[in-house]
């Protein structure tokens, strides 16, 4: 009778031990959930109470020539002004730019996806080059190349090197270098024509060249086209451009290595760094993100070019995306990173050392489309030496992404 007692004793207090242990994991959780959802609802708010500063409106358009037999011989990005207004920029695409960005042991140049899948796996392969949306396009031929260009009227041209023909398997001198007046006619004979043994290199630099001479013939604007307000078609976008100031360049390349080429075709590589911060500039609300990393905005003063290509390379190299780049940005002595999640701040993170002393301010307002800005300050822009990942093996950069 008395051991009765005593097992009820000791299983009242397992009892109220088990109930302790309980109510403290309960509690324990309580506050780990309260901490979560403070943490979460503090990242919503600050990606959702913050006003959006959108990006402007620049609609892009594909201009690519052909020749007589309809071989893609020239592709020329255009892309309007902020809010669609007048001028804009021409943009030239090497047309042996490897559609596969130089990844795997394929090769496939911007020539030969048209050639196999037309207009429509061109455009295809000219956004993924670029990482670029595409608004309109178009696949000119000879002909009609010369009637979008005609209200140009004649082109003052200095070509840096012959122009040259293959006319029935011979090659034939159409136009000598230097400078000259190119008619309408003349000019799309310098986009379409091609001599077989030539490469795309070397004609590249006189199609830039006819572009340089279409953007000086524009001027401040050609009167007298209609223009949309907001543009719906490929000729709309024509006349758009022709009406205002234009800027004219085009992308370095680089050579792709025989062990990626075994088959030794005309192809290169567009330099992702340059393309980038060129488009990311001209049509920030057009560019991909074709990375599984953060979507990055850039910001920096005037003059320091360099340092943000610098500085575009260390976010590819993370496996990151520059979405859209701002060269006009008022100068600070310290980079600032806005996060507009809270829950991206260990990625991000990834990049203290690189940019100099980085402050995390709170934003007062979020980029479109970005997960953050990077605002470059002047530590890391005067800086006599170049950031350097925490590798030591630079990537070969025809083996990362883009």
């Amino acid at each position: 009778m008395t051991a009765l007692p005593a097992r009820r004793r000791r299983k009242n207090l397992f009892m109220l031990a088990v109930n302790v242990v309980a109510l403290t994991l309960v509690a324990v959780l309580l506050f780990v959930g309260v901490v979560a959802v403070r943490d979460y609802t503090a990242a919503k708010n600050v990606a959702s109470v913050v006003p959006v500063q959108r990006l402007p409106t620049t609609p892009t358009a594909m201009f690519a020539t052909v020749n007589i037999d309809d071989e893609l011989t020239s592709v020329t990005m255009f892309v309007l002004a902020p809010g669609g207004q007048a001028g804009g920029s021409i943009v030239s695409v090497p047309v042996n730019a490897d559609a596969n960005s130089g990844l795997g042991t394929d090769r496939l140049s911007l020539r030969q996806a048209y050639a196999s899948g037309g207009a429509d796996q061109l455009v295809l392969s000219v956004e993924s080059v670029l990482s670029l949306t595409i608004d309109f396009a178009k696949v000119a031929d000879p002909f009609t190349a010369g009637q979008i260009l005609l209200p140009l009227g004649p082109l003052a041209v200095n070509l840096p090197r012959d122009v040259r023909h293959t006319v029935e398997g011979r090659g034939q001198l159409v136009f000598r270098k230097g400078d000259r007046k190119l008619s309408s006619p003349q000019a799309v004979e310098v986009l379409t024509g091609r001599d077989e043994t030539e490469t795309d290199l070397w004609r590249r630099p006189n199609i830039e060249a006819v572009w340089s001479g279409a953007a000086t013939a524009i001027g401040s604007g050609l009167s007298g086209l209609a223009i949309s307000a907001a543009p719906a078609s490929f000729d709309d976008v024509v006349a758009a451009l022709f009406s205002g100031p234009v800027g004219a360049r085009g992308l370095p390349t680089s050579a792709i290595g025989a062990e990626l080429n075994p088959d030794n075709i005309d192809v290169e590589l567009v330099d992702p760094i340059e393309s980038i911060l060129v488009f990311a500039s001209i049509a920030p609300a057009a560019m991909s993100a074709p990375a599984p990393g953060l979507v990055f905005r850039i910001e920096a003063p005037p003059g320091y070019d360099d340092k943000v290509r610098k500085a575009i390379g260390l976010v590819l190299f993370f496996g990151g995306n520059v979405s859209s780049i701002s060269l006009g940005a008022a100068a600070t002595p310290q980079t600032l990173m806005y996060l507009y999640d809270d829950r991206v701040r260990v990625e991000a993170d990834a990049f203290n050392t690189l940019f100099g002393t980085i402050e995390f301010p709170v934003p007062t307002s979020r980029v479109e489309g970005a997960d953050l800005t990077l605002v470059l300050g002047l530590e890391y822009l005067q800086s006599p030496t170049d950031p350097v990942p925490p590798s030591t093996t630079t990537p070969d950069p025809t083996e990362s992404t883009p």
